[in-house]
């Protein structure tokens, strides 16, 4: 029976060593913060440990670990407050062990990130993923204004249709250069940063792997739903070095299928947000193991329609 304390100046340094001594199947015992450092309790056999006396009394609220990439932000959120319970399909479940693979842990809390940064193919809707942010980030907390940059190598010749969504909704779209914009640095966390990279063309790998070099910036790969397993796959390998998350947008068109989401799988990358429908306001948000079970519903459907 395995269990240690680590003890951090951050939680994202604290559950990187968990995961280096435990591997990723360890289990959350506890997480709380002491003399401003992060403490987090963990065993890495699975077997349900009693807390020790110097903890409170209460079992521990137990959640697993995910296998982690570089951990965004809201991974790096197990503050004081212990994660709520892991949400898993019934054993009976056939999709259990993908939604497990593909979705993170249910409970975790979600910080806004100071800086976001959106990569994919082109028509994927990485600037109505800028624009939803930008409204969720308004909608949350609205002491907070967020800052939308879609850097650009040049003078643009086409609709530019991020500026309307932000003039919408009160905000300014900044257009830097693409050698600006390799400059900037992290900016003000009451003005969080949503960067839009569909105009950066072939400087798209540089200038994402400068605007995420620090602790708290995301990167987020956006895929439609019912894009070809094999294009997916290879998507998300080509960015897999930089450890984003995944976006899938257009849900509304398409379910995504169980390739598709083991593709995703398979590169060792997550599904963090969904995506459908036209408007800005509440069409972004978290999947879990139900959305699984809710697609599974609608592939069986389709299959039957084809077999008749």
């Amino acid at each position: 029976m395995t269990a240690i304390t680590v003890r951090a100046a951050t939680s994202q340094k604290a559950m990187e060593e968990i995961l280096r001594r435990l591997g990723p199947d360890a289990l959350i015992l506890s997480t709380r913060k002491i003399d401003g450092q992060y403490e987090i309790r963990a065993s890495g056999d699975g077997v349900d440990m009693d807390p020790p006396e110097a903890e409170t009394a209460e079992a521990p609220v137990k959640a697993p670990l995910r296998a982690t990439r570089e951990a965004p932000s809201f991974e790096r959120s197990f503050r004081a407050a212990t994660l709520a319970p892991r949400k898993t399909a019934a054993s009976g479940d056939p999709h259990a062990a993908l939604a497990r693979r593909v979705f993170y842990p249910e409970g975790l809390e979600e910080p806004i990130a100071p800086r976001v940064v959106i990569l994919g193919p082109p028509g994927s809707g990485k600037s109505m993923l800028a624009a939803r942010m930008a409204a969720r980030i308004l909608h949350t907390d609205r002491r907070l204004q967020p800052r939308l940059i879609a850097p650009a190598p040049g003078l643009l010749l086409h609709e530019d249709r991020l500026r309307g969504w932000a003039r919408l909704m009160g905000l300014r779209l900044d257009r830097p250069t693409v050698q600006e914009a390799l400059m900037m640095e992290t900016g003000d966390p009451a003005f969080p940063e949503i960067f839009d990279l569909s105009d950066a063309g072939d400087h798209t790998p540089d200038l994402a792997a400068r605007l995420i070099d620090s602790d708290d910036a995301e990167l987020v790969l956006c895929i439609p739903a019912g894009t070809n397993p094999a294009l997916t796959a290879r998507l998300c390998r080509d960015w897999a070095a930089y450890q984003p998350t995944v976006c899938l947008t257009r849900l509304d068109l398409w379910e995504p299928e169980i390739a598709e989401l083991e593709a995703i799988a398979d590169a060792g990358l997550k599904v963090s947000l969904v995506t459908n429908g036209t408007g800005l306001i509440g069409t972004l948000r978290r999947p879990s193991a139900h959305d699984l079970r809710d697609w599974s519903g609608a592939w069986a459907a389709q299959q039957g329609i084809a077999a008749e």
